[in-house]
């Protein structure tokens, strides 16, 4: 039932500027808001996580396993938690390093809309 509603209010856009990750696909629904729709197991905004099929508590989750941080950032997971964060590099900033900084710092020009 939600494949059709999918089909018909979304629709793929090369203009899309959202970076999916995983083999995910960016869509733009009928009010030019950009989304991820990603392959299984992925998931999230830019569907930057792996399901976990492991039932276990005990299971340990990685979640720079997919690698979330853009422009070349560096993932560091928060211990006991499923969190992480990004060093980005220089020129760069924002949770994910999607915002490119100019010469002016106070100037930070987004990746990711």
């Amino acid at each position: 039932i939600l494949a059709p509603l999918l089909t018909s209010s979304l629709s793929p856009n090369p203009q899309c500027s959202r970076i999916c990750r995983n083999g995910g696909i960016c869509l733009v629904d009928e009010s030019n808001k950009e989304s991820c729709i990603c392959k299984s197991p992925y998931y999230g905004l830019y569907c930057e996580f792996t399901k976990n099929s492991c039932n276990d508590s005990s299971c340990n989750v990685d979640p720079c396993t997919s690698n979330p941080c853009l422009s070349n950032g560096t993932c560091q997971s928060i211990k006991f938690s499923t969190n992480y964060t990004c060093s980005c590099p220089e020129q760069y900033t924002g949770d994910r390093c999607d915002f490119y900084l100019k010469s002016d710092p106070a100037f930070a020009e987004s990746r990711d809309s």
